[in-house]
Order: C-alpha cells, then structure tokens, then sequence
C-alpha cells in the first residue's frame, strides 16, 4: 500500500501517464492538420517516431559531459512523478505521504531546470538560446502557478492535493469566489507558456532563431 493507495494503482497510473503522451501529442497533430485542411499523419504516429528514434545510436557533442545522458531520465523521472503526485480516481490520498502541491510545483520546475542544463551543457549555440529564453519565461509564469495554488489551498486550508480535490469537488461553480474566477483565467493564460504553445511558442517551427522549448532538445534529436 502506499498511503491508502494500492501499489499497483499507483503504477498503473504512472505507466499509463508515459503510454499515453504519444497519444494526446498524435490528437493534437490530428486536429491541426484538420483545422488546416489536410489530412494529417495518424494519431499513432507519435508511437512510430519514438520507436524509430529509440533504434538509433547515441550522437553525444564532443562538449558534453557525462551528466548530459542522465538528463533525458531525470527529467522523465521528475516529470512522472509529479503526474503520480495529482489524484486522477478518488480512491485515496496522493501518492506520497509529502505529496502536496508545493511539491508538485517544485518537480515541474525542477524538470524545467534540468532541461535547460542540458541544453547548456552540450555547449551549442541554439541549445544555450532556447534555454536562456526558457528561463527568461519560466520567472514569470513560476510566481503566478504558484499564485493560483496558494489561492486554492488558502479556501482548503491545506495544500495537500487529494484535499484539495475534495474541497474544489463539493465547491458548485456558483459557489466560486472571485478569486477563484481570476485563479481559473490566470491558468488559461498560463497554458500556452506551460504546454510551449502559441503564442509564447511554436512546436511545430523549423526555425532555430524562433524556437524557444524546442530549441532546448536539439541536442538531444
């Protein structure tokens, strides 16, 4: 058991957060391309490019260091657990005794760092722009993610997430303060700068002067 979670559901919720990025990145592509009057690769397509790129062999720049091959795990790790944190099916607390949303914030922006350490670590041009201007963002949209959940947990009084999610769940949208409404539309604007969407970025450029997250992972492609 971990708190009142069985194990396996913990797992199983971790395994499918993993499985199930390609998917969502492939339903995306998919509606782009419909809302552009194309057709558009599969939804599956994702899958393919990943098991395509993970038959390739290991490129690694003359500059790099050793740590700059942990930097891919770690940030998975980070990212995996932060996701294992949240409580997706009511069925208990989150899944660590410390898992509060302070924590929460602190793996997001500790995979962050870690992407633009690698990006600077392997010594390139475009890799050290893109990660000067990842952190050149992430003091701006940091402070008001955090903003926005000192606000929910002040109305909690706590700031453990199944708490959390208990509270805001027995909260009708006609019971919001007002502060919850200018909570809920700081996140809408936070979206586009957290997912790298437009207008704060553009996944999908081939333009190393206008690549700001991806930018960053050129190194690692």
């Amino acid at each position: 058991m971990t708190g009142d979670r069985p194990l396996g559901f913990v797992l199983l919720e971790m395994m499918l957060l993993v499985l199930m990025g390609p998917l969502v990145t492939g339903i995306i592509q998919k509606m782009k391309a419909r809302l552009q009057c194309r057709q558009g690769a599969g939804i599956l397509q994702p899958y393919r490019d990943l098991a395509k790129l993970l038959m390739k062999s290991h490129v690694q720049a003359d500059t790099a260091s050793g740590f700059f091959r942990s930097i891919p795990v770690l940030v998975l790790a980070a990212t995996v657990a932060a996701g294992a944190l949240v409580p997706v099916v009511r069925v208990g607390p989150p899944a660590f005794p410390l898992g509060d949303a302070l924590m929460l914030l602190g793996l997001l922006a500790l995979a962050r760092f870690l992407t633009a350490v690698g990006a600077l670590d392997a010594g390139g041009a475009f890799g050290g722009m893109g990660a000067s201007r990842e952190m050149t963002i992430a003091p701006l949209v940091e402070p008001v993610l955090m903003m926005v959940v000192f606000s929910a947990a002040i109305a909690a009084g706590t700031t453990e997430l199944g708490a959390l999610a208990a509270h805001r769940g027995t909260s009708w949208f006609l019971a919001w303060r007002a502060a919850d409404f200018l909570g809920f539309a700081a996140m809408l604007l936070l979206l586009p700068a957290e997912t790298g969407r437009i207008p704060v970025d553009n996944p999908d450029t081939h333009l190393e002067l206008t690549m700001l997250h991806e930018g960053m992972l050129l190194e690692h492609s």
